[in-house]
């Protein structure tokens, strides 16, 4: 059984992150005026589908798809929801959605738990040099890789993604008490991209800074 299809895990997700209280503060800077802006949503990484209470409180008309790779969430999902979309699906291997199927695509809260990650929202940082590795245990047993990112080369990685913006907000902040092998305070961090042409748009509120990028 995979480590995100467990009663517990499932319990866990449906109790909790579904009100906007629920939000870190680096997600609470952006969710609320993308919310407000958009027609259309993809929610990468929807677990129990509780981010859909949070997206509508500000915009009740939004239109909720969400998507995640644990068919036991998705099926808790689909039956707390049934006004919302949700698919089985992995996202580091594609899904079978049409391209700009919405108008914001959100991965908030798990891409610090993907090592395949190749574009991020929700991450953690450190100065670098290298990723760090550890893990965090889960609700019901089993375990998932913690990621650290080096700062300086995921910000590379951003600007290469031919952003027409870049926006950042991070934080210094505590790793969760289920997770090992991590220093005791990283960078707590989500990224806004808007979809464009040309040279980046950097806006960064970060306690971190790497040359060439602006930095507050």
């Amino acid at each position: 059984m995979s480590s995100f299809e467990g009663d517990e895990l499932v319990e866990f997700f449906t109790s909790h992150r579904s009100r906007p209280e629920d939000l870190y503060p680096s997600e609470a800077r952006f969710l609320p005026g993308l919310a407000r802006s958009a027609r259309s949503l993809l929610d990468v990484g929807c677990a129990a589908g509780g981010f859909v209470d949070i997206w509508r409180t500000y915009n009740p008309g939004l239109r909720y798809t969400g998507v995640d790779l644990s068919t036991a969430l998705v099926e808790t999902a689909r039956a707390r929801h049934p006004d919302a979309e949700f698919l089985v699906g992995d996202c580091a291997e594609g899904l079978p959605l049409p391209d700009a199927a919405a108008e914001v695509v959100a991965a908030l809260g798990w891409l610090h738990w993907e090592p395949r990650y190749g574009t991020a929202f929700d991450v953690r940082l450190h100065s670098g040099p290298g990723d760090l590795a550890g893990s965090q245990d889960l609700p019901g047993g089993g375990s998932t890789p913690y990621l650290c990112l080096d700062w300086p080369a995921f910000a590379g990685l951003l600007g290469g993604l031919g952003a027409q913006a870049i926006e950042g907000y991070g934080y210094i902040g505590a790793p969760a008490e289920s997770v090992t092998g991590m220093p005791a305070e990283i960078c707590l961090a989500t990224f806004v991209l808007t979809r464009g042409d040309g040279k980046a748009e950097w806006s960064l509120d970060l306690p971190l800074s790497e040359p060439g990028i602006p930095a507050s």
